[in-house]
């Protein structure tokens, strides 16, 4: 199960199949539900029970949350709160949670703060659940040639994303 925003959606890909997602299912032969919504945010009251338990389960927000929330304590306990229900849903599987990825307006500061504060507030309250982390530093290189636009990978940089999760998560 991936849970994220256009990022996991794939937004931008020529070919559905080369999203992230798509390429992490197909390199572990998994079937997948792909739940990337363009624009979303971690909000709990989008993680709803399915009629499937997954054994794993990808978490991938925080870009837009950067820009979205009015400061700092709402985003976190957005965060928080989102987390915690994903583990009570899911809890039996392997969960990680995808640290938002580079994007080139990331030096700038917002109501919630710095990227790398926006950043740390996932890999905090993913440890705090006992959730696995992936950094997202280390899917896909700070250079525009990977990106569609300054927030979305491309192809090539979709292509990598997928090749350096998958490392990640074996």
């Amino acid at each position: 199960l991936f849970l994220g925003d256009s990022i996991t959606q794939g937004w931008n890909t020529k070919y559905d199949s080369m999203s992230y997602a798509y390429l992490v299912s197909e390199a572990f032969n998994a079937d997948s539900i792909i739940q990337g919504i363009g624009g979303a945010i971690f909000a709990p009251s989008t993680v709803l029970p399915m009629d499937f338990q997954p054994d794993t389960v990808v978490v991938a927000y925080g870009t837009n949350d950067w820009g979205y929330y009015s400061d700092y304590p709402t985003y976190r306990s957005a965060v928080h709160d989102t987390l915690a229900k994903v583990n009570e849903l899911y809890g039996n599987a392997k969960i990680y949670v995808i640290s938002p990825i580079w994007r080139q307006d990331c030096g700038k500061t917002t109501k919630i703060g710095t990227f790398d504060d926006c950043c740390n507030t996932v890999r905090d309250m993913a440890a705090l659940f006992g959730m696995t982390l992936i950094d997202g530093d280390n899917l896909v290189p700070p250079l525009m040639d990977y990106m569609a636009d300054a927030v979305h990978p491309n192809d090539l940089g979709f292509a990598v994303y997928a090749a350096n999760a998958v490392k990640a998560m074996k």
